[in-house]
């Protein structure tokens, strides 16, 4: 029998790192699976990731981000803030695959936003974002 490749290797690291992080989430109580979840943003799933719990343990969320990050949508777009500045960066969202859309970004409750600029991430108070534009790739 042959050793695994370095690629199969590296395929099964990221295989036992996903079911490591996902454990980390279970016992840390955030993530929930059921047959049927109601989103604030009326939207249904049947997996959800209660976000104030994930960092209940700190020595877990090392990772948990990229973990996490793999299921949102990049958005690239403009913000025009009420300042009149022009903010360009990436915002992220989260929606089953094939009906991710930037209004639901848009119409999102929370009251900041987070946009990914080449240099930093901005936090985005949502009631001075006055225009959001969707850039080409």
């Amino acid at each position: 029998m042959t050793p695994p490749s370095r690629k199969e290797d590296a395929l099964m690291d990221a295989e036992v790192r996903e079911k490591i992080h996902l454990e980390i989430l279970k016992r840390t109580g955030a993530y929930h699976a059921n047959d049927h979840i109601l989103l604030p943003s009326g939207q249904h799933t049947s997996e959800y990731i209660e976000k104030t719990l994930v960092t209940t343990e700190a020595s877990f969320t090392e990772g948990l981000g990229a973990v996490i990050a793999k299921h949102f949508a990049p958005w690239p777009v403009d913000v025009v803030l009420s300042t009149g500045m022009h903010v360009r960066g990436i915002v992220a969202v989260y929606s089953p695959p094939g009906h991710q859309r930037l209004s639901d970004y848009a119409r999102s409750p929370e009251a900041f936003r987070y946009l990914v600029t080449q240099k930093n991430t901005l936090i985005i108070n949502v009631a001075h974002i006055v225009e959001l534009t969707e850039l080409a790739d």
